[in-house]
């Protein structure tokens, strides 16, 4: 028969907390968490392990001059003591944000200890019911760590009393939160036991930023296609380097009442016959030509609405790629416009990187190096949130910017 492995207990700590989400385990503190945890692990790993309570740290063959504390909450080892894990536990229920928060560094840094004295990995559960542990305003320590997931390393001072009190963490660790009915947990590993692919996405991160932004507001599903091509063709050349509520966003609706322009074919006849000062009310001739120049490349495939341009962008991946690097080969038409021009037309599964998203990513502490990149994070993160990725680049893009509306 094969010994369970230990190494991993996240599955497990999860299973605990889902049968405490249905009501089948009550924990009230955090006796009643050690108590309940350490019994649902000793039942799980069956005779294959021992799963003892408040072990001093000497029974193990530690010194307590090399650990910070002297009792483990939860060690689960093999019977001949070969192979341990430590779990420390935290379920504050007075308040006292900070000085908990630190508590709990100071509990990581315990299981550093004993990882680095032999165990094989370490644990740490905190359960919280109240939300100041788990949201809230987030721009300093200790909060930033424990209310926006950003990375828990390095020197912590104690928030509160003697500023002397420090601890140092020689890993990075990320307190993800996870719903378990009226409580929040969260569990994280040190050492051994801690998969890397366990580890947050850049996406949760940025989502996690996103919620403990104050003033950011999700922005409806956005009011797209305009029904226009020739609006879709402006708002695409236009937006690039333009301020979009005072320059771009007053030319777009000025060519969306020209009905004749609706179709490709309209709105470059019109262009040529009429000129761009009339039509689009602009004369710089660089924009003026790309209009024409990508209007000329869409009439020439037969595109004439949104719809077939959605088609033609979003066809098979080869043939995609294609079209895309037809678009390309437009002066001025760069990654951020053809993924802007796909929003234009309908897609919602992308993002239009810029400035302003590549500045936001950097502030959740997870910067892209480039376009790709910053798209599939913004994806992560808008499924984390419940939006579309393109909605979710849409509402970074205002946050940013502060300048009302953008599409």
């Amino acid at each position: 028969m094969m010994t369970p492995s230990i190494l991993d207990l996240r599955p497990r700590v999860e299973a605990f907390f889902a049968s405490v989400a249905r009501g089948d385990i009550e924990i009230y503190n955090e006796f009643s968490l050690q108590h309940e945890l350490g019994i649902w692990l000793r039942r799980d790993l069956a005779s294959a392990y021992r799963v003892q309570f408040e072990r001093p740290v000497d029974h193990f063959g530690v010194s307590r001059t090399r650990t910070t504390k002297r009792e483990v909450d939860i060690v689960v080892f093999t019977p001949d003591g070969a192979r341990k894990v430590a779990v420390e536990l935290k379920f504050p229920r007075n308040g006292q944000y900070p000085e908990q928060m630190f508590s709990a560094c100071v509990d990581i840094r315990f299981l550093e200890e004993l990882v680095r004295e032999g165990f094989e990995s370490g644990w740490f559960v905190m359960a919280a019911e109240d939300p100041l542990f788990f949201s809230g305003p987030a721009g300093r320590e200790p909060y930033m760590w424990f209310r926006d997931e950003r990375p828990l390393t390095g020197v912590v001072r104690k928030p509160t009393g003697s500023r002397d009190s420090i601890v140092e963490l020689a890993g990075a660790y990320r307190i993800v939160w996870q719903e378990a009915g009226a409580l929040r947990f969260a569990c994280v590993g040190v050492g051994g036991g801690s998969p890397p692919e366990h580890a947050p996405g850049p996406g949760r991160l940025v989502a996690a930023h996103v919620r403990g932004l104050p003033g950011f507001e999700m922005a409806d599903d956005l009011e797209l296609p305009y029904g226009h091509m020739g609006a879709t063709i402006t708002d695409a050349v236009l937006q690039a380097g333009l301020r979009y509520e005072t320059v771009v966003w007053l030319r777009v609706q000025h060519v969306r009442g020209i009905p004749e322009a609706a179709t490709t074919s309209g709105f470059l006849s019109a262009l040529r016959e009429r000129g761009g000062a009339e039509v689009v009310r602009w004369t710089h001739q660089e924009k003026l030509g790309r209009m024409e120049a990508l209007a000329g490349l869409l009439q020439a495939h037969g595109i004439e609405d949104e719809s077939q341009l959605h088609a033609w962008l979003g066809g098979g991946e080869e043939e995609c790629r294609a079209h895309v690097a037809e678009l390309a080969g437009v002066r001025g038409m760069g990654p951020k416009t053809i993924e802007y021009l796909k929003i234009l037309c309908g897609a919602r599964d992308t993002a239009a990187p810029d400035v302003h998203l590549f500045r936001f990513l950097e502030q959740a502490g997870t910067p892209a190096r480039d376009h790709a990149e910053a798209q599939a994070t913004v994806r992560e993160a808008a499924a984390a949130l419940g939006v579309t990725a393109a909605q979710l680049d849409h509402s970074i893009w205002t946050y940013m910017s502060k300048a009302g509306k953008t599409w």
